[in-house]
């Protein structure tokens, strides 16, 4: 079994984050929805929405098969909240990935 440090998690994927450019939007779109996920699962229910929207919208700008099931992990996370903006959140991934 893996364990895996939610606050370590994030700290390093917000480093590498911050350190992309716009050059590279495929792979900023899978640490900004890993850095989502991370924070949902750490109980940042709002940080984790934000990331969430964000990475929506990067996703939406690329044809990338793998960034739209890279996803689906967020989408997971999201519907667990049992809210209305998790249940968006998990709707508009799905929206996107169907289209």
């Amino acid at each position: 079994m893996v364990f895996i440090d939610l606050e370590q998690a994030a700290q390093a994927l917000n480093r590498s984050v911050d350190a992309r450019g716009i050059e590279t939007a495929r792979s900023q779109t899978f640490e900004v929805t890993a850095l989502a996920v991370v924070n949902l699962r750490a109980g940042e229910r709002q940080a984790g929405l934000d990331l969430g929207s964000r990475a929506i919208n990067l996703a939406g700008g690329l044809r990338s098969v793998r960034v739209l099931d890279r996803l689906t992990p967020l989408a997971i996370e999201a519907a667990k909240l049992s809210s209305t903006d998790g249940t968006d959140l998990a709707r508009a991934i799905s929206t996107l990935q169907s289209a």
